[in-house]
């Protein structure tokens, strides 16, 4: 998906071999299906991944990567459960940071659970923000000699490490 300086939401599903790249770097693209796609999903810099469906990154097998300046999100209340790998590069988008980023649509409360592993390939950044938004991280979270700033903003927000933090000896 090219996205060049807007956002694209796609209801159906994406099915069979191959990957999901997000290039362009201006918009975002919402999955709202859940996906069976079997091939790695890649977020460049400037782009957004929005998480509308618990199987929207489609099969478990290849992962999830957001390069330096992109973030995969959720930003619409729900109760969301991603098994997904992921792999984090970087603090973001410019214009809102977060390589992993929660928050609730203005409205109150969103919960998202991340069970599949996180790696931290680079100095990177999870954050959540408006009022009584939770994340649970329930997997390891793992880096090599690697910074992770994590960023609770409003009142209520919790982010909840439910199991191995291992940076190295760099800071969180």
């Amino acid at each position: 998906f090219n996205l060049s300086s807007s956002g694209i939401s796609v209801g159906g599903a994406i099915s069979a071999t191959g990957t999901v790249r997000l290039t362009g770097g201006g918009g975002s693209l919402a999955l709202t299906a859940s996906n069976s796609y079997t091939g790695l999903t890649t977020i460049e810099s400037g782009c957004q991944l929005i998480i509308l469906n618990n199987n929207a990154l489609g099969s478990t097998n290849a992962g999830t990567v957001v390069q330096a300046g992109g973030s995969v999100r959720f930003t619409t209340q729900g109760n969301w459960t991603v098994a997904e790998p992921l792999t984090l590069n970087g603090y973001g988008l410019a214009s809102s940071a977060g390589a992993l980023y929660a928050n609730n649509g203005n409205a109150t409360g969103n919960n998202a659970t991340w069970t599949g592993p996180i790696t931290v390939a680079s100095p990177s950044q999870i954050r959540i923000v408006n009022t009584n938004v939770t994340m649970t991280l329930a997997n390891s979270v793992i880096g090599n000699q690697q910074t992770l700033q994590c960023s609770e903003v409003n009142t209520g927000d919790i982010l909840t490490f439910q199991n191995t933090l291992s940076l190295g000896n760099d800071p969180v």
